[in-house]
């Protein structure tokens, strides 16, 4: 112990005892120090954290490792001194400072531990950063996040001149991926649009209007420029979500979006780039999802980054399928301003083609007319008959007996005109369901209809419906000699 340690020891002691009542013989002493003296007093915390970095092992480690070392030596210590020097380098260390500097950074630190932030030199900010970074100054991952954000947040406001945009996403992200914390935190502002849009397109439970919109951003011909869009914006965005959906079980079902618009590319990663970082264990295998189309491995302390790579030929080829949706809707809407096709795949040419038909078939069939049935008054209708059948039974029995003949003629047959014609339409293997919309009929209604009116004739029906309905083979050919249908 030096002299100036020892006196200041023992200034201290005497302090300690005055505060706690203990009787102190008061001696002549010396002046403990001089004004040159205290000028010049440095802790002794300083010279024993230059000693490690003359240690044998710094001699064999990386400067990262001495940062990280000292660091720890120093993590609890505090200090007050007036530093009005400034303190600038590329990836500042503690060793890069002389020892009034050192003071002037650890009595900042001190005040900042106490939630005065105040404006400094740019290195102490930068070595305060690598501080956090490498676990000083917070015990749960979780906190350290918070006071790092909440550092970097605060002290920006004190002094906007120092550029932490350029690094902090980065290190914040890298933060939240090396201690494993909740990806969620992670603040994707630094996304371009297409990442962005390709993100969005990989996530579960994407409606239809979000797909238009993200492929219509990635795409160079803009679909809500077209002048069908204008009119019927509703059945672009459905025709678009069509040949999408369709393209996405071609290239590999949910989630193929980026094998879509670019490439997955897969490359050695550095945690922490561009500051002072020592990974004092090895990390843990690990596997950490960020969304869809980027994630982090960890594998024998080796970090590894999979992330998308939008590709230029790619998104021409998107370019290409909008802008034939938008010609092929336009030809079938009768716009006057036409578009020429782009030539593309096979697969995109027919999609584009059949689902733009389809669409427009279906929207077709859905404006006819459709037909309602009051199924209330069927029973009534029943009775009716039944009622009617009865008294014609009454009068049959007073009437004389007729010689029954089996119908040979269309005259004979107990169908009226319009089911004549579905039958015989049924026998020659045509479709009546043009003849039936046109009178005005239901199909299933005028087949229920001849079968129940045969019933009596062939004891079973004569039509029967899967997804359409066809003769029994067992009755076609008697009742095409009936009817004499070739």
């Amino acid at each position: 112990m030096n002299k100036y340690d020892e006196e200041v020891r023992n200034a201290v002691s005497a302090l300690k005892n005055r505060k706690n009542g203990v009787e102190t013989v008061y001696t002549d002493t010396p002046i403990l120090f001089t004004a040159s003296q205290m000028k010049s007093y440095t802790p002794p915390q300083y010279l024993e954290m230059r000693k490690l970095a003359r240690s044998s092992e710094a001699a064999y480690m990386p400067s990262e490792w001495l940062f990280v070392k000292q660091a720890q030596f120093m993590k609890y210590f505090i200090d007050d001194y007036n530093y009005q020097g400034g303190f600038s380098r590329f990836y500042p260390t503690y060793g890069d400072m002389n020892t009034e500097q050192l003071r002037g950074y650890f009595s900042w630190r001190t005040k900042v531990r106490q939630e005065k932030i105040e404006k400094t030199a740019p290195g102490f900010v930068f070595v305060y950063i690598f501080e956090l970074i490498n676990r000083i100054g917070w015990r749960k991952p979780a906190d350290g996040y918070g006071i790092l954000c909440d550092f970097c947040s605060r002290y920006a406001a004190v002094d906007p001149a120092i550029r932490l945009d350029a690094y902090l996403p980065r290190w914040k992200k890298d933060f939240i991926i090396y201690y494993g914390l909740d990806t969620a935190l992670i603040e994707n502002k630094n996304e371009t649009e297409t990442e962005a849009a390709v993100i969005k397109l990989t996530e579960c439970g994407v409606t239809d209007r979000e797909i238009f919109d993200c492929l219509n951003l990635l795409s160079s011909h803009k679909l809500t420029k077209s002048p069908v869009y204008a009119k019927t914006p509703d059945d672009v965005i459905n025709v678009v979500t069509r040949v999408y959906r369709a393209a996405e079980v071609c290239f590999g079902g949910k989630g193929a979006a980026a094998s879509m618009f670019g490439s997955i590319v897969t490359s050695v990663y550095s945690m922490f780039s561009s500051a002072v970082f020592y990974a004092d264990k090895w990390h843990r295998d690990v596997t950490v999802t960020v969304s869809g189309i980027e994630r982090f491995e960890c594998d024998g302390g080796m970090w590894k980054h999979t992330v998308f790579m939008p590709s230029s030929t790619k998104l021409k080829v998107l370019g290409a399928v909008m802008k034939n949706i938008d010609a092929e809707m336009r030809e079938k809407t009768g716009c006057k301003r036409k578009l020429s096709h782009i030539q593309t795949a096979g697969f995109f040419e027919d999609t584009v083609r059949n689902t733009v038909r389809d669409y427009y078939e279906e929207k077709a069939r859905a404006a006819r007319p459709v037909i309602k049935i009051d199924v209330s008054v069927l029973d009534s209708i029943r009775e009716t008959a039944m009622i009617t059948q009865q008294r014609l039974t009454v009068e049959e029995e007073y009437d004389e007996p007729e010689p029954q003949q089996t119908p040979q003629t269309d005259t004979d047959f107990p169908l009226d005109e319009n089911e004549m014609q579905v039958l015989k339409a049924l026998l020659s293997g045509e479709n009546p369901d043009g003849l039936c919309r046109k009178n005005g009929l239901m199909l299933s209604v005028v087949c229920d209809a001849i079968n129940e009116k045969l019933f009596e004739l062939f004891n079973d029906n004569v039509i029967e419906f899967f997804d359409y309905p066809v003769i029994i083979e067992d009755y076609g050919e008697e009742l095409k000699k009936m009817l004499e249908v070739d």
